[in-house]
């Protein structure tokens, strides 16, 4: 409903930069969201590995820290994300405004 809606107005500018950050916010939420879960659910079962094989709680937490890492770095990914939804929120509110303005 929203790409018809955006698609209406080819000559104005707002709502097509409303739509892309649009798209942007909702491809990296839902990436990030999956790529989250999974770096998780990886850490969770090569924990349980380990554990199994007998390993000392050191050792399992120093094979565990490169993962760690990655999923602490993944949880950043909020850092970007958050941006672009507050950009996406103003592109369109100015767009809304615009409208009810311009109308």
């Amino acid at each position: 409903m929203l790409l018809v809606h955006a698609g209406i107005h080819l000559n104005a500018l707002i709502p097509w930069l409303a739509l892309l950050a649009m798209v942007v916010v909702i491809a990296s939420g839902l990436t990030g969201k999956y790529l989250l879960a999974r770096a998780r659910k990886g850490m969770a079962s090569r924990k349980g590995e380990l554990v199994a094989q007998g390993l000392n709680p050191d050792e399992v937490e120093r094979q565990l820290q490169g993962l760690a890492l990655l999923t602490d770095s993944m949880q950043r990914w909020r850092s970007v994300h958050m941006p672009l939804t507050m950009l996406f929120a103003g592109l369109a509110l100015v767009h809304i405004f615009a409208t009810l303005l311009l109308w």
